[in-house]
């Protein structure tokens, strides 16, 4: 297996404030353009066990179990940033681990 470094350019225009790195996933956590006092979280990467918070894909197709479409997570990657909605609150700090995501909003 070859690992190479490549350039995020869509991230180059965004203020990061927090990354964080799972096993084959990574989580970004920017400030808002022209909104100082809101965040918006960014996921990409392997979305093998769903920790990218997107779904599994093809989901609304008829007849598909919960292993079923767990299976079909796994085939699901984005090499790109995919901003992810959280809630309207401010989020503070992202956590990442193995295979799943935390965040924290304030008190």
């Amino acid at each position: 297996m070859v690992f190479f470094n490549r350039k995020i350019t869509f991230l180059c225009s965004q203020k990061v404030l927090q990354v964080s790195l799972g096993h084959a996933h990574s989580v970004v956590l920017c400030q808002t353009p022209n909104n100082p006092n809101a965040t918006e979280l960014y996921v990409f990467g392997s979305n093998h066990f769903g920790q990218l918070g997107i779904g599994s894909g093809p989901s609304g197709v008829e007849g598909l179990s919960t292993d079923d479409e767990m299976h079909c997570a796994s085939q699901v990657k984005s090499l790109v940033p995919i901003k992810l909605f959280v809630c309207d609150e401010r989020i503070r700090l992202i956590h990442t681990k193995f295979f799943s995501n935390v965040s924290t909003l304030p008190l």
